[in-house]
């Protein structure tokens, strides 16, 4: 039986779809991880809580295989907070 050439194919193909299956899942939760802090750094930005979007937003930063596009996303939305955070405080300060 261990030289059994179906059962050598039968194995092989079975190790070939667990790796894909398991490399899937990871390339999945990954975009999760983006999309997820991304989203709920979104939804504190439209609350006007800045610290917490900020936060989310330097969290999705650290999703791993975010892209680069992500990445400038990610800063640009940073810097659009800081001035809106910033513009916030020289009103209450005047």
């Amino acid at each position: 039986m261990k030289n059994n050439p179906v059962v050598k194919i039968i194995l092989s193909l079975l190790c070939i779809f667990i790796y894909h299956s398991a490399t899937a899942q990871v390339k999945m939760v990954k975009k999760d991880c983006y999309t997820t802090y991304k989203t709920q750094g979104d939804s504190y930005n439209n609350a006007k809580n800045y610290d917490l979007a900020i936060q989310q937003y330097q969290n999705a930063k650290y999703c791993n295989a975010i892209t680069d596009m992500q990445r400038k996303t990610l800063d640009s939305l940073i810097a659009d907070v800081n001035k809106k955070r910033s513009s916030i405080k020289k009103v209450t300060r005047n």
